[in-house]
């Protein structure tokens, strides 16, 4: 293998050359956002593939375009709506957020996306690589982006130690993306470095010898591919355990109750739930919910990781003994057959829970 480039010699030309010479043969040119330039579809793409596979995404984002088309609609529509739409995909602040600033661009930028970087960056949500990434697709704005897959191209193309979460390497980082982003082709560049991340220089297996910019990369010159992104040190996850209350009504109802607004889970629609490890669940359920339960069995316990943690649910079915319409009308609570879609959403752990429970009921 021939010695790469020093790092400092690098020169835009030598790595987005070659980079969209490979683009052109074999990036992703055929995703659901690139048949659309509207700037709507790819803000939604962006914020809609933060922390999330494109395979997970594609079916999310054809609903959420179904229903809500553009940023008016989408304005217009009420909170429920728009959570039950993201319902299973995590991460619901993203969401939040994306109803948020959908509204602020009717209210401040007469229904139109931004086409000024600082505007699209003051959005709920939006930061400053979606921000670039939205633009440059968008309007073929140059802006460098640096998302997960990008961080890890340069950490091992410039073979940078330390974890790219640093602030000092992360701003070391973005002069870089900043220094390769060409002055042409604004939009194909930033796919395909996205795509070399995604497709070539993968977390785990890479495949170098098809790397377009292989042979200036420091860290294969090393043989140290597999050093970098070099981790943060991780302390060990927090676990937590709670337990949720199935209360099902002779009709097969569940009684569901509207999270707050942020935190996890963050306004949707889920089970009463119990934190507090000593705490009576009949006394729980009268002081909380008004309502008189018996309690019927416990089911098996689940487990469902989050970004920082891990939680235990254990899940127990109880029946109300009071007349429960006393509940019915109030804005939180609600009475939901998990086999009829009203459109609330539902966190994929809940649907789980209801999935073995209709098993039982069988």
């Amino acid at each position: 293998m021939s010695n790469p480039e020093n790092k400092a010699d690098i020169t835009t030309p030598a790595f987005s050359r070659p980079l969209l010479v490979w683009f052109d043969q074999h990036g992703r040119k055929t995703l659901p956002w690139q048949q659309n330039r509207n700037p709507y579809r790819i803000w939604l793409s962006e914020v809609m593939l933060q922390q999330t596979q494109v395979d997970t995404v594609i079916p999310y984002y054809l609903r959420f375009l179904d229903s809500f088309p553009d940023i008016i609609s989408l304005a217009q529509a009420h909170h429920d709506e728009v959570m039950n739409h993201w319902a299973g995909l995590g991460y619901y602040a993203r969401a939040r957020n994306l109803h948020k600033a959908a509204k602020v661009i009717c209210e401040n930028h007469d229904g139109l996306f931004p086409e000024n970087f600082e505007d699209v960056l003051a959005l709920p949500g939006i930061g400053r690589s979606t921000a670039g990434a939205i633009l440059a697709f968008s309007n073929g704005q140059r802006h460098p982006i640096l998302d997960g897959n990008v961080k890890r191209v340069l950490t091992r193309f410039f073979a940078i130690p330390g974890p790219p979460s640093k602030k000092s390497i992360e701003n070391q980082l973005w002069e870089l993306a900043d220094r390769l982003t060409p002055e042409n082709r604004i939009a194909d560049y930033t796919q395909a470095i996205m795509d070399l991340g995604a497709t070539l220089c993968t977390r785990s297996k890479p495949l170098c010898p098809n790397c377009p910019v292989a042979a200036n990369c420091q860290a294969l010159h090393q043989n140290a591919v597999h050093r970098f992104p070099e981790p943060k040190a991780r302390s060990a996850r927090t676990q937590k355990t709670t337990r949720m209350l199935v209360i099902q009504n002779l009709t097969q109802q569940i009684l569901l109750i509207k999270r707050p607004p942020t935190g996890i889970w963050g306004g949707l629609w889920s089970l009463p739930q119990i934190d507090a490890p000593e705490a009576d669940i009949r006394r729980w359920s009268l002081d909380n919910l008004g309502l008189e339960i018996s309690v019927q069995t416990e089911m098996k316990s689940l487990r469902h990781s989050f970004t920082h943690f891990d939680l235990t649910i254990e899940p127990i079915v109880c029946r109300p003994q009071a007349n429960s319409s006393m509940i019915m009308d109030a804005d939180y609570f609600l009475w939901y057959n998990p086999e009829i879609d009203i459109g609330a959403g539902v966190p994929a752990a809940v649907e789980r829970i209801f999935k073995r429970q209709m098993q039982n009921s069988d």
